[in-house]
């Protein structure tokens, strides 16, 4: 879906507002503090229901205000939907159509996106956590069976769990690892095949990008690869019962990202680290988009001020090619040469936003 308005009410810094976004592409320029990266903010919430800022609900309410709502009309195709977000310090309610929207999966489905930000080298220097919740991403919104699968599994090992930390007989904790061995495969599948995929798109976006050649991803599934887990389950059973939980599965996957036969962490400098996230993430958006023929969006906050003009040029004539709807931040106009003229420009001053240019 392409996010279509934006109606704002007690939102951190940002004055009460409705903007009508672009299809395609939107520039938010502004000094810092003005509340671009807020905008940002407040889209990643609708389409998450979590800040990529802070993990305080309260946070997020303007100082003085009870609670902040946001309302988006979104559009796919020629159907058009209506989602609504309240946030108070007790919790959020989410609506979509006029009905409450219970599960996080279904909020993310509806508005899939990425983002793109100083933080991007986390992606290959922080730990496997990251890189799961990126290759996740990815295989959730282009394979309907992993859905259930990822949900399910995540059930089941919760369960397991409790049986280990409560002392239960030996066959209490077995009883869920059939199943769990089951849904595992599927999830290891899935995944597999997704890294595959991701590889062959990344190396078409690298050359032009980066010039970095002899990237190889690497998917490590969470347990030894010449071991079956039904079997290391059973092997471990005593072991988990001491640590209090299971200790191999798909919860401990990562994503291996070497350079040249080194990690990436290793062998690349921290701006490289970042061009090569982007490549990755402007990979998976093309994966997505070909798999559903459904634009994802995009949000790019403050990055051109963190690259040299020749890779900043590169990135984004890259970014006006992505089948995505683009959201960038700069703090002046004169950081974005390569987007001058395209979709609509917005100028945030003191938490107020005005639309400057639209083409």
């Amino acid at each position: 879906m392409k996010l279509d308005t934006l109606s704002l009410e007690g939102f951190r810094n940002l004055l009460d507002a409705e903007i009508h976004w672009h299809p395609d592409t939107n520039v938010l320029v502004g000094e810092n503090a003005a509340g671009k990266t807020a905008l940002l903010e407040a889209i990643h919430f609708l389409g998450r229901n979590r800040s990529f800022r802070t993990a305080r609900r309260e946070a997020l309410i303007r100082q003085g205000a009870t609670g902040f709502r946001l309302v988006a009309s979104l559009s796919d195709g020629d159907r058009h939907h209506r989602l609504g977000m309240e946030g108070t310090r007790q919790g959020v309610r989410v609506r979509f159509d006029g009905q409450d929207l219970r599960r996080r999966s279904d909020l993310v489905d509806l508005l899939p996106l990425q983002l793109l930000n100083q933080d991007a080298h986390l992606l290959i220097e922080a730990g496997p956590e990251y890189r799961r919740r990126f290759l996740d991403w990815g295989v959730f919104h282009v394979e309907p069976s992993y859905r259930d699968a990822l949900a399910r599994y995540r059930r089941l090992l919760q369960q397991r769990n409790a049986a280990l930390r409560q002392g239960l007989a030996e066959r209490a904790v077995r009883a869920w690892d059939a199943e769990l061995v089951r849904v595992s495969e599927v999830m290891d599948h899935r995944r597999e095949a997704y890294v595959r995929a991701l590889q062959d798109a990344l190396e078409g976006l690298l050359e032009p990008l980066v010039a970095l050649r002899a990237v190889q991803l690497h998917y490590r599934r969470g347990w030894p690869a010449e071991q079956r887990l039904d079997e290391l389950l059973g092997q471990q059973l005593s072991a988990d019962r001491a640590r209090g939980f299971t200790f191999f599965g798909p919860h401990r996957a990562d994503l291996g990202i070497r350079v040249q036969g080194r990690p990436a962490r290793e062998r690349l400098s921290r701006g490289q680290q970042k061009l090569l996230v982007c490549g990755l993430i402007l990979a998976q958006l093309c994966l997505y988009h070909a798999g559903t023929g459904r634009p994802a969006l995009l949000l790019v906050d403050d990055l051109a001020s963190e690259l040299d003009a020749w890779h900043r040029d590169r990135l984004f004539r890259l970014l006006l090619e992505l089948p995505a709807q683009r959201f960038v931040t700069a703090i002046e106009a004169g950081q974005l040469p390569e987007l001058a003229g395209a979709g609509a420009w917005f100028h945030v001053k003191q938490g107020q936003v005005r639309n400057v240019v639209y083409s």
